[in-house]
């Protein structure tokens, strides 16, 4: 609805949720309330202005802004107190930002306003190149590299080259991409409709598919070789059913509100099903996990975590199966300040002016000495040291001109790296006591690891043109018409007597690419195989493996087990959680949105034997009714006994508790003495100490000593271990777990091969990942790939002065949408240029319609109606971007993909994500975000985490124009965590 004036203040979403908007006498936006209930209130001091100076966010937190004369912003103020001042010069485009803790940096521009210098307080300077009609063409870094780019006559981008490596692109009349040509000469081409619907996809390998479309634009036919899958929709388009060859694949339901309730399959002849719930705000509360037999319908597996909200929104309290509540201390907006298990406080931390993260606080204040990690940042913002009060876990990290990082320094030994013009990794220099070595890593053009060239001279000249590596110095491997490995044999060297023994290795898959069977064989017998088992949305929920073992204690006589060892898996989101064997239970609890682990917590199953008791619920449904008969509550009914249970154990009873109970004429004491004692186990709760990546060096006891401590290399590879406790530790690079039959680590999508530096199988979202579907990053330094899909930086750590330091968000994202476009178009301005050569950015140049489905969906993806408007809404995307912008960044173009296709209203967005695995749902808002209804807020296994907006063209693709639409949604999503 609206007011007199046609300024929006109601919407009602067809859930029934809403968000509204208040105005003043002026007509100028005071407060926005969103759709779940946060609000965020806005003051102006100049009566004639309709800029707002003051923000109060639904927190209670408040930000002031400082105006020139123009309305530009020249300063912000934070909820901390903190300053960010603004410098413009006499065309208004922004010249200079300065961050506390002394952050700076400088942009000037030529007579025709393109940016072409970019200049760090320390001196650090990118410099940038235009032809005569404006096009980027060379980014010059400031050690030296280039970047440069040559384009055809209608501007489209052709050939992109860094340190000697090209890529280039070919356009058909309509300006459509038909062909990619990568480093190695391979070529991958592209055949699409009338309608600009893209129909065929030929990979740099020859692997082809088609996709087929209803009358309605739907897509409803895909082919993958001879996998020919069916999409099923309901009368509102969402996607309810999935075939593949005529077999049922997965189900989706919904409720009467359209929200995602259940998503179901079979995985190994087991049902596994995820279940959804959700507030009456539309946010998720809780996820369960089942595995069950579907002939007795005997649950094997079941695993449930939920989370609660703060009075402001924030999701500052899960409740992990089994244990403890987590709940995150905050500090401002939602600063991470400290964590709870339970009621006793784990971690606490100290933050400096920008919120960087400088002391980490672990273990018990009655000891006289406790972990405590201390961290400072070189003047540029880049992680400079780690010292701790165990010195032998010490670190500093060391940077060329051009930040890359170059050292690592500790009290026992010194890595150096080396990079290639491309920034690839080339060599690791390592130093110690009585070792000095140097491990080379070479790779073809294309990013396909090489034999060593001192063993191997030859390999200086090499290519894998599919990209498929068929053989190394131990291995040789075959792949079967996917581009999934299959079988991988010892390699027998040249005049070495074959004596039979050799090991092969053998992978099966499922019609979605994921590995379900692997079987080691050597003297023609079977000396290992796992079986694994997924749920819907492709996570692992379990694992069953048979080893050969003694036959008896006194024999040497070995043969496979008659029983199989069983490990299950239970998932928060993209992060698995729970990993229950038949001895123990290990419980992860991770850094607020990230992958890094932060806590382990283990309980044997005797001491879980021991916590069995009635919840409130089964106690009174047990005692029955007044003749003494069991009665059997509803689902409703049992869900509101066991929040009041927890609301009384903790006492904090809500007041909306305590009106249920009123008008049930009972009180919050009397039910309190209904509670039966819930004894808690014995528990071995470690601390993580990880690297700059997140990958754990060491466990540490709350007592502060090393129960276990790895080395690993810079791909993953375990070098060595000391392990005092006996823990068993199998956390790898973030997102990773090692799978000890097979030397394989389970990466959330796909399986990696540490001793590749590479993945078995193709990228599930295809080009959206990087042009090679193998590669894990080629930098992994500096990058990971924690839901094995796509590489990423540690922002807070490397990067320009660290991410998000100079962006300008904190200041634009509370806003009112009055202001944000302009006030984000001068930060558009000094946000750094377009880079053509990145992975993530180099997809999306070659010419929009790629992104729309290759990119985006991968292999065996569903399009949906997507397609039909995302074409050429990418197009004009990258055209927006790369010309008016000078940047393009890809997760804008998804967006503008997402955004174009997705027109016809939210049921679409299902259709197009759900196919790929839905993880998150509603994850929360960012101040004036409107979150869509229907299945939620986040959808993981397409993108990583992607919102649902029921208005797509509206607020919150407004609000994130500038700063890009993806790297909000990434930073939303980041800060929704931590609060």
């Amino acid at each position: 609805s609206y007011n007199d004036r046609q300024q929006l203040t109601t919407t009602v979403y067809p859930d029934g949720l809403r968000s509204t908007r208040e105005y003043d006498e002026r007509g100028r936006l005071t407060a926005e309330t969103s759709r779940t209930g946060e609000t965020t209130r806005y003051r102006y001091d100049n009566p004639d202005s309709e800029l707002p100076t003051g923000i109060v966010d639904a927190t209670g937190s408040s930000r002031t802004i400082r105006r020139n004369r123009y309305g530009q912003m020249v300063a912000f103020t934070d909820c901390s107190g903190y300053e960010t001042r603004y410098e413009y010069n006499r065309f208004g485009q922004m010249t200079a930002v300065h961050r506390e803790e002394g952050l700076s940096v400088y942009r000037t521009y030529n007579t025709r306003g393109l940016l072409v210098s970019q200049k760090e307080g320390q001196g650090r300077e990118t410099r940038y190149d235009y032809n005569e009609a404006g096009d980027l063409t060379t980014i010059t870094g400031p050690d030296g590299s280039r970047t440069e780019t040559q384009y055809d006559g209608r501007g489209k981008a052709i050939a992109t080259t860094r340190g000697g490596l090209t890529r280039r692109m070919a356009y058909d009349a309509a300006g459509r991409v038909t062909q990619l040509t990568n480093e190695n000469g391979s070529h991958s081409g592209f055949t699409w409709d009338v309608l600009d619907r893209l129909t065929e996809q030929t990979g740099f390998d020859g692997r082809t598919q088609r996709y087929g479309y209803d009358l309605a634009g739907q897509m409803v036919r895909s082919e993958d070789g001879d996998l020919v899958t069916l999409w099923h929709y309901d009368e509102s388009g969402r996607l309810t059913h999935r075939t593949v060859n005529g077999e049922p694949a997965e189900r989706w339901q919904y409720d009467e509100r359209g929200w995602l309730t259940e998503v179901s399959h079979l995985s190994e002849g087991l049902r596994v099903a995820v279940q959804y719930g959700y507030d009456n705000k539309g946010r998720l509360t809780g996820e369960r996990q089942t595995v069950s037999d579907p002939q007795t319908g005997e649950v094997l597996w079941a695993h449930e975590t939920q989370q609660e909200y703060s009075a402001q929104g924030l999701a500052n309290r899960l409740k992990p199966d089994g244990l403890p509540p987590v709940e995150w201390l905050t500090c401002g907006s939602g600063y991470l300040a400290g964590m709870k298990l339970g009621d006793r406080p784990l971690v606490e931390y100290t933050r400096d002016r920008l919120h960087r993260e400088v002391q980490r606080r672990f273990g018990s204040d009655s000891l006289p000495e406790s972990y405590e990690l201390t961290t400072t940042y070189t003047p540029g913002g880049q992680l400079q040291q780690q010292h701790l009060t165990l010195p032998q876990l010490d670190r500093e990290y060391g940077y060329d001109e051009g930040g890359r990082l170059v050292r690592i320094s500790g009290p026992q030994q010194t890595r150096e790296y080396r990079y290639s013009e491309a920034g690839r990794l080339t060599g690791v220099h390592t130093t110690a006591a009585n070792l000095d070595i140097t491990l080379p890593y070479a790779t073809d053009p294309a990013g396909n690891r090489l034999p060593d060239p001192e063993f191997y001279p030859e390999s200086s000249s090499m290519v894998w043109a599919d990209n498929r590596i068929t053989e190394d110095m131990q291995y040789r491997y075959r792949y079967d018409r996917y581009g999934r490995l299959t079988e991988k044999t010892d390699r027998i060297p040249e005049g070495v007597i074959r004596m039979h023994d050799e090991r092969t290795h053998r992978y099966d898959y499922d019609n979605q690419h994921r590995l379900v069977r692997y079987v080691r064989t050597q003297y023609g017998e079977t000396q290992a195989e796992g079986r694994y088992i997924y749920d819907p949305t492709g996570r692992r929920v379990g694992k069953r493996v048979w080893k050969r073992e003694p036959v008896h204690w006194s024999e040497t006589r070995t043969e496979l087990s008659a029983r199989p060892y069983e490990t299950w898996y239970g998932w928060e989101g993209d992060r698995l959680a729970t990993i229950r064997t038949q001895q123990r239970r290990v419980q992860t609890v991770y850094a607020p949105g990230s992958f890094t682990p932060l806590l382990r917590v283990e309980t044997e199953n005797t001491e879980l034997a021991k916590t069995r008791h009635r919840s409130l619920a089964e106690k009174l449904e047990q005692e029955g009714s007044g003749d003494g008969e069991a009665v059997q509550f509803p689902a409703a009914l049992r869900a509101m006994l066991d929040r009041l249970e927890d609301e009384l154990r903790r006492d904090a009873v809500s007041e909306a508790s305590r009106a249920w109970l009123t008008q049930c004429g009972l009180t919050a004491e009397q039910m309190k003495n209904q509670l039966e004692p819930r004894p808690e186990p014995e528990r071995k709760v470690h601390l993580y100490h990880c690297d700059h990546r997140g990958l754990p060096l060491a466990l540490i006891s709350p007592a502060n000593t090393v129960a276990w401590r790895a080395e690993y290399d810079e791909w993953g590879n375990l070098l060595g271990e000391e392990n005092p406790e006996h823990l068993e530790q199998l956390i790898r690079l973030p997102g990773q777990q090692y799978d000890d039959e097979s030397g394989l680590y389970y990466n959330r999508h796909r399986y990696y091969s540490p001793g590749l530096g590479r993945y078995i199988t193709q990228d599930p979202i295809g080009l959206e990942g990087g042009w090679n579907l193998y590669t894990y990053p080629l930098n992994p330094v500096t990058e990971i790939d924690p839901q094995g899909l796509a590489p990423s930086t540690f922002g807070t750590i490397f990067g320009p002065a660290m991410a998000g330091t100079f962006s300008g968000v904190d200041s634009v994202a509370h806003l009112p949408e009055s202001e944000r476009q302009s006030t984000l178009n001068d930060f558009s301005k000094m946000r750094g240029m377009y880079n053509p050569l990145s992975d993530y950015v180099f997809g999306w140049a070659v010419g929009a319609p790629v992104g729309s489905l290759v990119a985006i969906f991968g292999p065996a993806a569903s399009a949906g109606k997507v397609l039909a408007g995302s074409v050429v809404s990418c197009l004009s995307n990258v055209t927006y971007q790369a010309i008016e912008n000078e940047k393009i960044n890809y997760k804008d173009v998804i967006w503008a993909g997402l955004t174009g296709g997705l027109a016809p209203g939210r049921t679409i967005i299902e259709n197009g994500l759900i196919a790929m695995g839905t993880t998150y749902l509603n994850k929360g808002d960012t101040p004036g975000a409107v979150t869509g209804s229907g299945i939620g807020a986040v959808a993981s296994g397409l993108l990583g985490k992607v919102p649902f907006l029921s208005n797509i063209f509206g607020d919150y693709a407004t609000g994130l124009v500038s700063e890009g639409i993806g790297d909000n949604v990434e930073k939303a999503n980041s800060e929704g965590s931590k609060k």
